[in-house]
């Protein structure tokens, strides 16, 4: 896969070929949550039915009042008025996105957008990305002007200079290790350092293994879970247990059960692994 199809996801990562997947070298946590949802055949399914053709999607709304049978979105609305009710809808891109915790529902092609689309992430820590939200941490914001303290940005959606707020009751370190990636990400964005493929070990390797696996499982034709097993090798709780067909049918279950955990990703800190 060539690296503009990586950001426009025209076609799958060759699953074999580990250097496919450098964008995710320094993905922050719900850019490794967005990797695992947008493999989720349930996301996929949801996104087609919200933006396929020919799709009427007033019928799949929430109306609050219920609405009549057969009465449309419009004559519901004009009953409401006509009543003097107050009257709730969600549209069915909305209860689409609640389900899956998102603010939106995202293409599954492209990839995370700038700011992200997760309804829940951890409060802390995090970028304040303009002088408001800096204000709901700071009760006096008048040294925010001076220019050596100011958060400036570039842009509506980028930032020359970051201030990130930490809790001080929990561990500094878990805190640091979750913002490294995001202002390493931030940075490449400003294009004030070159993408810089790390080491992918630990937590991460576990889960660049899972999305390699479900790309595999997604591959035409696909392989089998000896083939599977053989090219990503052992784990240290596989190895030499088994055929190769039961590690691979070990590595697809372990995939599925990260995709399905995604939200869990948001809130991991370094000094726990999520199998």
């Amino acid at each position: 896969m060539s690296k503009s199809n990586a950001s426009i996801w025209q076609e799958l990562p060759n699953w074999r070929v580990e250097e496919e997947y450098a964008f995710l070298s320094n993905a922050s946590l719900p850019e490794w949550a967005w990797e695992f949802l947008r493999r989720n055949p349930g996301d996929r399914a949801d996104y087609k039915s919200c933006y396929g053709e020919n799709k009427n999607l007033a019928e799949e709304n929430e109306y609050d009042p219920p609405k009549n049978p057969n009465e449309s979105k419009e004559q519901y609305i004009a009953r409401m008025l006509h009543q003097g009710l107050e009257y709730s809808i969600k549209e069915f891109p909305q209860l689409c996105a609640e389900k899956w915790g998102i603010q939106n529902m995202h293409s599954p092609y492209k990839p995370l957008p700038y700011g992200g689309i997760f309804s829940q992430l951890p409060k802390l820590p995090r970028v304040l990305t303009d002088l408001e939200q800096a204000e709901q941490y700071f009760e006096n914001t008048d040294h925010f002007n001076d220019e050596n303290t100011f958060i400036g940005t570039t842009s509506s959606s980028k930032m020359d200079v970051a201030v990130v707020v930490f809790d001080m009751k929990i561990s500094i370190a878990e805190q640091l290790e979750q913002i490294r990636h995001r202002l390493l990400a931030m940075q490449q964005c400003l294009e004030i350092i070159p993408a810089k493929k790390e080491r992918t070990s630990g937590q991460k390797g576990k889960w660049l293994r899972h999305i390699r696996v479900l790309d595999a499982k997604r591959s035409n034709p696909a392989p089998t879970n000896k083939e599977v097993s053989i090219v990503l090798g052992p784990t240290k709780s596989s190895k030499d247990n088994g055929s190769h067909e039961d590690r691979g049918e070990e590595f697809y279950e372990k995939a599925r059960n990260a995709m399905r955990s995604y939200k869990k990703i948001l809130h991991h800190s370094s000094g726990k692994v999520l199998k």
